[in-house]
């Protein structure tokens, strides 16, 4: 686990009492658009909407996620964060554990 998703799962078990995440990439993938989305609005300056657009097609900061780290995640022509096959994790639950379809690498990056 890396620190972000560390603190995503204890930020989670506080806020619920639970451990467990109904739809834990659901949960994942919002906290981290709220996490870029923070990120813009602070580049920004402003909370106008073309303001932020323009900042999340452009964000400077690098911002570290659950789902991954993201580096200008986005362009004004490309919306989609995850462009390449290896960011998509597929596994299993075996014996009451996840098991991937392959092993991340240490530092599972954005674009």
């Amino acid at each position: 686990r890396t620190p972000a998703q560390a603190a995503f799962l204890a930020a989670w078990e506080r806020a619920t009492g639970s451990a467990r995440i109904p739809v834990p990439p659901a949960a994942a993938q919002g906290y981290d658009s709220m996490l870029l989305l923070a990120a813009a609005i602070r580049q920004a300056g402003s909370l106008e909407g073309p303001r932020i657009r323009e900042a999340l097609e452009n964000l400077d900061a690098e911002v570290a996620g659950v789902i991954m780290r993201y580096r200008r995640p986005f362009s004004p022509d490309n919306h989609e964060t995850l462009l390449r096959a290896r960011q998509i994790h597929l596994g299993e639950i075996r014996d009451g554990a996840v098991v991937f379809a392959h092993e991340a690498t240490p530092d599972q990056t954005g674009p």
